[in-house]
């Protein structure tokens, strides 16, 4: 669960239409969801709601109340539950960019700040940075490798006694690439190591409208590759 995939550098959140690999009974018998299930079968459980959900839990009380602090108190209600992985994906696919809505029921919906902070209780006023600090990232990468893992910050957040700034930078972190712009990747992306720099900054973030932009945006490249 914690090692990379060889193939990890090249996973997209999803993947375009590709050829799907022969069955026992032929790739025409195969169901549209289990065609779904095939090309976009790049989800990994280091990522899942589900283990992150547990994973606050086992947080002391004193670490529960700093997430308040940060603006993440509101994922502390989190429910442990899996997600349908080709429920997701059908419905990313009815993401139109002339509307910038998702097509349910024949019914454009769309997507405001405000239902981010309904549904997961995030502030959605603040700032947002963007420039990367590279002594930051030298810090916390894994021994030996050029990332920071996601299993490492998790393994450290769960170990971890006290709250100091350490544990900060990994919860807001972990937080950032399990739930509010999940990735593919067995890694966190470098570009968010600005939003950890300044720990008294955090509180101030935008995070809801920070997870609305990353998912209309990873739904603008799924429909992109689509029609590419």
């Amino acid at each position: 669960m914690g090692g990379r995939p060889p193939n990890a550098s090249k996973q997209q959140p999803f993947a375009p239409e590709a050829p799907l690999p022969q069955s026992q009974y032929g790739a025409q018998e195969l169901t549209q969801d289990e065609k779904i299930a095939m090309r976009n079968g790049d989800m990994i459980i280091i990522c899942s709601p589900k283990q992150y959900a547990e994973t606050i839990q086992l947080l002391s009380k004193e670490q529960q109340e700093t997430m308040k602090l940060l603006g993440l108190g509101g994922l502390l209600n989190m429910k442990v539950v899996t997600l349908r992985r080709i429920m997701l994906v059908k419905i990313a696919k009815t993401y139109t960019l002339q509307s910038h809505c998702f097509v349910l029921g024949g019914r454009e919906i769309p997507i405001f700040a405000t239902d981010v902070y309904k549904v997961m209780d995030l502030p959605i006023k603040g700032t947002t940075k963007k420039k990367i600090n590279d002594e930051l990232f030298n810090q916390y990468k894994t021994a030996g490798k050029a990332h920071i893992s996601l299993q490492w910050l998790r393994d450290n957040i769960l170990r971890s006694k006290k709250v100091d700034e350490d544990f900060i930078r990994q919860i807001v972190l972990y937080t950032i690439c399990v739930i509010l712009a999940p990735t593919t990747y067995y890694h966190v992306d470098s570009k968010y190591l600005s939003l950890v720099e300044n720990v008294s900054d955090i509180p101030k973030l935008n995070w809801g409208t920070f997870t609305l932009s990353h998912l209309l945006g990873s739904a603008s490249i799924l429909l992109f590759k689509k029609t590419n």
